[in-house]
């Protein structure tokens, strides 16, 4: 969230202790040899153009944050756990589908906006403290018209605050267990997709379960290691698909295919979260439309 350009080896040692300790709310390595790659650098603005606008975006995502928690709460019967099958889906009715078309794309809508607003607001306090410079507080998100693969949504378009965090740790596992693989080969590669994702899921189970999510419906793992799967099996018809389809076709496709298999394994991670009896909107600091919004459903 945080980000300073400087170069380390020329800070006194009392500084550098410091912006050590820094890095651990840079959390794309933004403007070290660790950088993201996809984090890509922004034209000039200066602080109160770049304050301005963060501000003028973070209250416009706050507030969306609190129209969709300020909803009422999906119907008991719809977001079941058998609701989430993955394989039974011939025993879903057209409404079980539908609903889980719009659950899905409000659940990543919700958890987007929420990022968004977070980081933004930690660009906004560095930027405004002298601490990083607008140019260093790079978008968190990418195009989601790029993303016409699981591998390029993980990888391209969603926000990569936990990349160095989720990889260093997977490098840091294979190096030390499995010396002997070379790291270009497909198995070392693929392994530490593989705990990467683990990891991952790990994270958010632990999450659910403090958010009162019980462990026998708790799908975090599953989700995580099912696109991490996926993503192996892209790459392997990528090179067929590539040489029958044109990119254009390939991206209208491919964002189809997107969004079927996220509606197809969201489910196993969300719905636990929606039957799980809390009220997203009581961790809200400040209620804006919130009241406007419940007198607006009372009245129709």
């Amino acid at each position: 969230m945080l980000a300073l350009r400087v170069d380390s080896s020329k800070l006194p040692p009392s500084q550098a202790s410091t912006h050590a300790a820094g890095i651990l709310w840079n959390m794309r390595r933004i403007g070290t040899r660790w950088q993201v790659k996809t984090a890509t650098s922004t034209s000039h603005q200066s602080r109160a153009d770049f304050v301005f606008r963060r501000v003028a975006t973070t209250l416009g995502t706050y507030l969306v944050v609190e129209f969709l928690v300020s909803m009422p709460p999906p119907d008991p019967s719809l977001v079941q756990i058998s609701k989430a099958t993955l394989f039974l889906l011939h025993e879903l009715h057209a409404g079980d589908v539908i609903f889980r078309v719009s659950m899905t794309i409000g659940f990543w809508i919700s958890v987007g906006v929420l990022v968004l607003c977070m980081n933004n607001l930690g660009a906004i306090f560095a930027v405004l403290l002298n601490i990083s410079s607008p140019e260093d507080s790079l978008p968190v998100f990418g195009s989601f018209l790029d993303a016409f693969t699981v591998r390029r949504f993980w990888g391209v378009t969603w926000h990569q605050m936990f990349r160095s965090l989720l990889t260093g740790h997977a490098d840091l596992i294979v190096d030390n267990c499995l010396p002997f693989l070379s790291r270009h080969s497909l198995i070392s590669r693929y392994t530490r997709l593989a705990i990467a994702f683990f990891i991952s899921g790990a994270i958010h189970y632990r999450a659910d379960q403090l958010m009162g999510v019980p462990n026998s419906e708790n799908g975090a793992i599953i989700f995580f290691m099912l696109h991490a799967l996926v993503i192996m099996a892209e790459d392997t018809i990528a090179p067929v698909v590539s040489a029958v389809l044109s990119l254009s076709i390939r991206r209208v496709l491919g964002l189809f295919w997107v969004l079927i298999f996220f509606v197809w394994s969201t489910p196993t991670w969300s719905y636990a979260n929606a039957t799980s009896g809390n009220d997203a909107a009581s961790l809200l600091p400040v209620r804006l439309i919130g009241p406007w919004v419940a007198r607006y459903l009372n009245a129709s």
